[in-house]
């Protein structure tokens, strides 16, 4: 019969888990749910959104002048497209290289942030890199399709040609998005700890991986199956939590604007003039925004941090279920003794602090030494 090692895994992962949170050490609580964080792998993480839209308009020149922006709201725009890609691509980097530092803190039941980025610094930049360069080849593809398209629809004023351009165009994104999903997926749960497992760099960890899963395709249908359950739960959980912080947050956010604006003197768009004190408030008002969305995250993996540690664990212990030779854990989580063999053993210890022997071996002993003392006693006596 098959053994699906993502079932058996299950119980294993929880028990680890149990063991390393409970009871509770507030030290490595903190300080792991940091690492969650940065590696990207809490509940509710971070997601791609493609957005499309087709639209249109009459003839009017004046109604095209009035729709198109101003150069002060395209710089606005520019400004904050810019310092919102420049702090995806820094935690980015951060992620790849906090995702090995996850595993060791998983294997060592320590959790040290600084040590674990200085260490696997070069590793993470490596999986950056490899990512970054698979993601823009995702979106190439999307873009030369949508290209494609644009010319062979685009000049058509028939509303069923935009219509079918469209239907083509999403009969692309789909597959795109769950290659791209399912590739990524990989990336994160097989490739990585094969990278940290065996000292690999990425592009053999990645040729492992794919091996492996072309190998075992059920064992890894059933395992994502299960691991998709388990995040649903877990991340229905965290949107319950999460809900009302970040009603919070977008509250706050919009008040501080409103505060900011009237400080610097702007109560409409068309007031908006980019000097560079409005630029520097932009950017700091950006950057609290992160920091404040950060902040309420952190609170949220935080507060579900079990759940995240048993996924971690649960993929950890089905890859080494799954090619024993990848051992991270030296050792398998053992079962609890039954209560009959800890009173036995107890017993023995008594019966050995009372003087009884444990074996055969020490009667004889102990009856050589009567011999010998009889013996002294006679030829004492003889003399």
């Amino acid at each position: 019969m098959t053994e699906w090692h993502a079932v058996g895994a299950i119980d294993e992962a929880i028990e680890r888990t149990r063991r390393m949170l409970f009871p509770i050490k507030w030290g490595l609580w903190l300080k792991l749910a940091l690492i969650v964080l940065l590696a990207g792998w809490g509940l509710g993480g971070n997601g791609f959104n493609f957005n499309n839209g087709f639209g249109g308009g009459d003839n009017s020149d004046s109604n095209m002048e009035n729709a198109l922006p101003g150069p002060e709201i395209i710089t606005l725009i520019l400004i904050v497209v810019a310092v919102a890609i420049f702090v995806g691509l820094l935690f980015g980097y951060i992620g790849a290289v906090m995702k090995f530092g996850l595993i060791k803190a998983l294997i060592s039941g320590e959790a040290k942030v600084i040590d674990y980025f200085k260490e696997y610094a070069d590793r993470g930049l490596s999986v950056f890199i490899f990512n970054l360069i698979a993601a823009i080849g995702f979106i190439a593809v999307l873009i030369v399709s949508g290209a494609i398209i644009f010319l062979l629809f685009g000049s058509m004023d028939s509303t069923m040609a935009i219509i079918i351009g469209v239907l083509i165009f999403l009969a692309i994104l789909l597959p795109v998005v769950i290659v791209a999903s399912i590739f990524f997926w990989l990336i994160d749960e097989i490739a990585i700890p094969i990278m940290y497992a065996r000292n690999r760099g990425i592009v053999n960890a990645v040729k492992a991986t794919f091996k492996l899963a072309a190998a075992n395709p059920w064992q890894m249908m059933v395992f994502a199956l299960l691991q998709l359950a388990f995040g649903l739960v877990g991340g229905m959980i965290a949107l319950i939590i999460s809900l009302p912080l970040f009603i919070a947050l977008i509250a706050a956010i919009v008040i501080l604007a409103i505060v900011a604006a009237a400080a610097i003197g702007i109560t409409s768009l068309a007031d908006l003039t980019l000097t560079p004190l409005v630029i520097a408030a932009i950017i700091v008002g950006i950057i609290a925004v992160i920091l404040l969305s950060w902040a309420i995250s952190y609170i949220i993996v935080l507060i579900t941090l079990p759940l995240s540690v048993f996924l971690r664990f649960y993929g950890l212990i089905f890859l080494q279920r799954l090619e024993p030779t990848i051992n991270l854990f030296p050792t398998t989580v053992k079962e609890p003794e039954p209560a009959s063999a800890v009173a036995e053993t107890i017993d023995l210890k008594v019966t050995h602090s009372e003087g009884q022997p444990l074996d055969n071996t020490s009667a004889p002993k102990t009856k050589v030494k009567k011999v010998k003392i009889k013996t002294k006693l006679k030829r004492k006596a003889k003399r």
